[in-house]
């Protein structure tokens, strides 16, 4: 009896730990929320009352989309916008004045993404607004123009922009695209200058005598580089000056 008992007493033991031990085990951790990406960007906003664009694009870890709502400040009301399907949202707004605009956009998150959030801001007073200056021509061997063309460039309150690369043409384009790919008309190049300090773009090349009608009714300075968010932004130059 006594060697019965010695044998079931450990077995009885056991099984009194392994009962609370199950009733008090935890639940599995709940999963943590996923990292997200926010980029922001805007464009445009140039001076007041010009229409400002903003982009967001929110990813998760595996460049994936995610949904929810995310919250503006600088534009909007406040109010949560959702983001779409690709997980994109597209605003405009309209810049109050000549100074930039501060935007931040705040990703809310979801049960299975964390939130995260970005700032930029517009810049302003970049936009090249050209003024041509007369264009010089001088008849050299074989009848051949040595032309040279001048352009000021501004920005909308009149300050010089230095950096801003300028095409001169002949035959300039009609309908506010600057030469090259997207230009049909046929346009001819002379040359290309980048303005100085003082906002001025000057430089020599060489046309065709025959050119000379095309000159006197006005060639074309036209900026030709999309980086500035300026494309379509040109002058008809004056007439030869002696």
């Amino acid at each position: 009896m006594r060697l019965l008992q010695r044998l079931l007493l450990p077995l009885a033991v056991a099984l009194g730990l392994i009962v609370p031990l199950a009733a008090t085990s935890l639940p599995a951790a709940a999963t943590d929320p996923r990292p997200t990406t926010l980029k922001l960007s805007l464009s445009y906003g140039d001076h007041v009352g010009e229409t400002f664009y903003v982009n967001v694009v929110v990813r998760g870890p595996d460049n994936e989309p995610v949904t929810g709502d995310v919250v503006f400040t600088g534009i909007t009301d406040g109010t949560p916008v959702a983001l779409s399907p690709a997980g994109v949202i597209n605003l405009n707004g309209v810049a109050s004045s000549n100074a930039p605009v501060a935007v931040t956009a705040t990703y809310l998150g979801n049960a299975e993404y964390a939130g995260s959030s970005a700032s930029g801001e517009t810049k302003p007073l970049r936009t090249p607004y050209l003024t041509g200056e007369p264009t010089i021509a001088k008849v050299g061997p074989m009848l051949t123009l040595t032309l040279t063309m001048s352009a000021h460039a501004k920005n909308f309150v009149g300050a010089p922009l230095a950096g801003v690369p300028v095409v001169f043409t002949l035959f300039g384009p009609a309908n506010s695209v600057p030469p090259g790919p997207a230009q049909k008309d046929p346009s001819i190049e002379v040359c290309r200058a980048v303005t100085d300090a003082e906002g001025l773009a000057t430089c020599k090349g060489s046309g065709l005598l025959g050119s000379l009608l095309s000159i006197l009714t006005g060639g074309w300075a036209a900026w030709d580089d999309g980086t500035l968010q300026s494309i379509g932004h040109h002058t008809k130059l004056p007439v030869i000056g002696q």
